[in-house]
């Protein structure tokens, strides 16, 4: 090992026993463009970490180097094998997609690819994220008091440029599948039923939606521009019909339910 690899493994174990929780220093708006800088000047890779930093624009080895190079590791655009680095898959979908639809999958896959903001994603979606989320990384994913505010704000503008997060609220999309994903409790609860049912309006990918959680498995996927039609409630009469079918299905004996 060189000097100066040692010197930013000694920079990057530094950074990780400040920050007590692993995350990106960047944003993934940020990190796309220095990995698409980093092709332009290099190509694709293999490259060495000196190589790197200077295709992104670093004169040498720094603290600012290796923390641009851990947020490109870190959404999983650049993978690294030892002392060597290389465009990822990740990054081909991103920077060199085949449809529209590719590249918007691919960079939720890259907000994804942070242990932390895939922890966060989950536990907050359909949610409005919380005021005092800077406390809640401190106590709960152990991130210092002195970083916890940037960690908040870089999180922030990474979902927002991904696309999830809307007026401050945390919302993925559904796929119109049968979904296989049930919990003991509620599998106990319906006997040997194996799937639950999405039901959305159309053929179209919805963005913005709320989940409502029905009878027998079923959740109902509404989208947010509809809301207010639900709030004055508009459907309630389709909404009691559809229930009172749930609940007679799965009150029904048969093999799916005894």
């Amino acid at each position: 090992m060189t000097d100066s690899s040692e010197k930013v493994d000694k920079i990057e174990k530094s950074a990780k026993r400040g920050r007590s929780h692993a995350y990106p220093s960047l944003n993934l708006e940020r990190a796309i463009g220095l990995m698409e800088k980093l092709t332009k000047q290099l190509g694709k890779g293999p490259y060495n970490r000196e190589s790197v930093a200077g295709g992104l624009g670093f004169k040498n080895i720094s603290g600012a180097s290796a923390s641009a190079i851990g947020a490109l590791t870190h959404f999983g655009l650049l993978e690294r094998n030892g002392g060597s680095y290389k465009r990822s898959e990740l990054t081909e979908r991103i920077l060199s997609p085949t449809s529209d639809e590719e590249k918007r999958i691919g960079i939720i896959d890259a907000l994804n690819a942070p242990t932390l903001y895939s922890s966060l994603i989950k536990k907050y979606n359909n949610q409005a994220l919380p005021l005092l989320l800077n406390n809640i990384l401190q106590r709960e994913y152990g991130i210092l008091q002195t970083a916890s505010t940037r960690a908040v704000q870089v999180f922030r503008e990474s979902a927002e440029y991904a696309g999830i997060l809307k007026n401050g609220v945390i919302t993925t999309e559904y796929k119109e599948v049968s979904q296989n994903e049930i919990s003991e409790d509620e599998e106990t609860r319906q006997g040997n039923i194996q799937t639950q049912t999405t039901i959305l309006p159309s053929k179209k990918v919805l963005k913005d939606v709320v989940e409502f959680p029905l009878e027998a498995g079923v959740r109902l996927i509404v989208p947010s521009d509809v809301m207010s039609a639900f709030a004055l409630g508009e459907f309630a009469v389709e909404l009691k019909a559809l229930r009172d079918k749930l609940t007679a299905w799965a009150e029904a004996p048969g093999e799916d339910n005894e």
